[in-house]
């Protein structure tokens, strides 16, 4: 059998998914500028929409402290989100990246943040400071 679970927002393009030990689904909700968890034992969504300038999110994993890391495809940027506080930091790329699939290694005290760029041909590292 199968069965369809539309996104919270109409028209929302999910991308990339990810899917944690407990079978919830992490995906990004590319023309709604969010990203939303999928429990899929309750069958219920919930959505995280990103404030501010759009950013055409394409790819959402998580680090072990359950921080959210969102490549964006328009915006340059890196979207590190906290959804128990709702607070987010964003990581300014050297140049133009275009990025899509991301990765984050939880191996160490922090997460390391690794993200291709199609417009560089090059690999890009992000290690957060804090």
């Amino acid at each position: 059998a199968v069965k369809w679970f539309p996104t919270p927002t109409k028209g929302a393009r999910a991308r990339r998914m990810d899917i944690d030990e407990n079978d919830v689904i992490l995906v990004t909700l590319y023309r709604a500028n969010a990203v939303a968890f999928f429990d899929t034992r309750a069958e219920k969504y919930t959505e995280y929409k990103r404030p501010g300038e759009w950013a055409a999110p394409y790819r959402a994993v998580t680090d072990k402290k359950g921080d959210v890391w969102v490549s964006t495809m328009s915006s340059d940027k890196v979207v590190r989100f906290t959804p128990s506080t709702g607070k987010s930091v964003e990581y300014m790329m050297p140049t133009e990246t275009n990025m899509r699939s991301a990765f984050v290694d939880k191996r160490g005290d922090k997460p390391i943040f690794w993200v291709g760029s199609n417009h560089t041909a090059a690999l890009v590292k992000v290690e957060p400071l804090e």
